[in-house]
């Protein structure tokens, strides 16, 4: 099988039924670049600084002190996506984006951004276009918070609730379609926890799971992964702060054959790596891509 049950010790290439990625996709990798990492660096120290009280989703990465999106004209797109309103019960109405294949029969995937971004992100804007590139539905969408303007992430309930109705609405379009949830950091665990409720779906992606605060490893986030009752893929960094794989391994064991882990070797809770660890940035990002490609063609539609 592709993608053993069990968590891997170390990276591997996924193998590829059929042809390789197409030259399309791996321009939107190449061109897309340095600025996907730099979105999403942990500033811990300077969220303590403004805010001395721990927010409602306390230990997820803070938002960036750089200009929001700096790099957003430099991708490009294989289709333009369709803007889309999702009205979220008791807190009004949020921004999202779908991403249509020209063509192909694949999943419809609900990307979810971090504490700290948009849905604007880089990372989630380029895996979104690469992902619609081989036929699959995307759609990227904002949590309340963020359509206000502000930077401190709404409580757990409205998260989950927005989620809900954004999976919802993209299940409503593409009701053909197997229903994949997930996003990064914050955004996926409100996956995680919205199908832990008994939410249906196909397979959940995790782009970098917090599994605890940066610099906290004994508050772990995992009390309700047991209930997710869908195929998972974590993507994780061996560098991640806010997720120490030597914790997140146990935790795996424990989900079983539902649970698939691929380690980017290097990368950070951005996926960022070092000059030091010899590898380019956008080669990193065409992993993570063909990653989730070839674990939603195996596991999901397979």
């Amino acid at each position: 099988m592709l993608f053993p049950g069990r968590a891997s010790q170390k990276a591997k290439r996924p193998a590829w039924r059929g042809s390789p990625p197409s030259g399309e996709a791996k321009s939107v990798a190449h061109r897309a670049s340095t600025s996907v990492f730099c979105s999403e660096r942990s500033q811990t120290k300077t969220r303590a600084r403004r805010d001395p009280s721990p927010g409602p989703v306390c230990g997820e990465p803070p938002p960036d002190a750089r200009p929001a999106d700096p790099f957003r004209a430099t991708l490009p797109r294989v289709s333009e996506p369709t803007p889309l309103a999702i009205p979220v019960p008791e807190a009004g109405t949020v921004s999202g984006a779908v991403h249509a294949p020209r063509s192909g029969a694949g999943v419809a995937f609900a990307l979810a951004p971090g504490a700290g971004t948009s849905m604007e992100n880089p990372l989630l804007v380029t895996v979104a276009n690469a992902l619609a590139g081989r036929g699959h539905v995307v759609l990227r969408f904002n949590f309340p918070y963020r359509e206000r303007g502000s930077r401190r992430p709404d409580p757990t309930k409205t998260l989950v609730a927005t989620y809900r109705a954004a999976a919802g609405a993209l299940r409503a379009m593409h009701p053909d379609r197997p229903l994949v949830i997930g996003g990064r950091s914050m955004g996926g665990r409100m996956a995680s926890m919205l199908a832990a409720e008994g939410y249906a779906c196909n397979g959940l992606i995790f782009l970098g799971y917090p599994l605890h605060p940066a610099g906290k490893p004994g508050q772990l986030r995992d009390r309700h992964l047991p209930d997710v009752r869908a195929p998972m893929l974590f993507v994780q960094g061996t560098r991640d702060a806010l997720c120490d794989l030597a914790l997140l391994r146990p935790v795996l064991a424990r989900l079983g054959d539902r649970a698939t882990l691929h380690e980017v070797q290097g990368g950070d809770h951005g996926f960022e790596v070092r000059k030091s660890d010899g590898r380019t940035p956008e080669s990193v990002l065409t992993e993570v891509i063909d990653t989730c490609a070839a674990w939603i063609d195996e596991v999901v539609l397979g």
